[in-house]
């Protein structure tokens, strides 16, 4: 998967969108779509630039779903319980001491209290 980076666009007098990289730590644009060089070539012309705002998170979420759909978890086990969850077995590591709960609600409810113990205590949820 690539990096992530800003991407920008320009519009042109008659809101056309044209893909915008910026080069040069911001001293010039390289601006790509059909006629661009005609439309912005004139010096005289201001050009506003504009961000491009991609849902970032939804492409992670999205590349994560693909990975996980063919295979390429971490932990299998994690996978199979995901998909049935009478396949959960847990080996988690007893005889450790956790640290106090900063939320007091948390210690109040037994139930949510358990879950969270048992999942800091599994050793192979990485």
């Amino acid at each position: 998967m690539r990096e992530w980076r800003p991407q920008f666009f320009v519009k042109d007098d008659v809101e056309n969108r044209y893909s915008t990289t910026v080069l040069d730590a911001g001293h010039r644009l390289r601006i790509v779509g059909k006629s661009a060089r005609s439309v912005f070539y004139d010096s005289s012309n201001t050009i506003e630039l504009f961000a491009s705002n991609r849902p970032y998170a939804e492409y992670q979420q999205k590349a994560a779903l693909r990975q996980f759909r063919i295979g390429q978890v971490i932990n299998p086990m994690i996978q199979a319980a995901c998909l049935n969850s009478a396949n959960i077995f847990s080996n988690y590591v007893t005889g450790r001491e956790m640290a106090p709960y900063h939320n007091a609600d948390l210690e109040s409810n037994q139930s949510q209290k358990l879950s969270v113990e048992n999942a800091f205590r599994e050793k192979n949820i990485f």
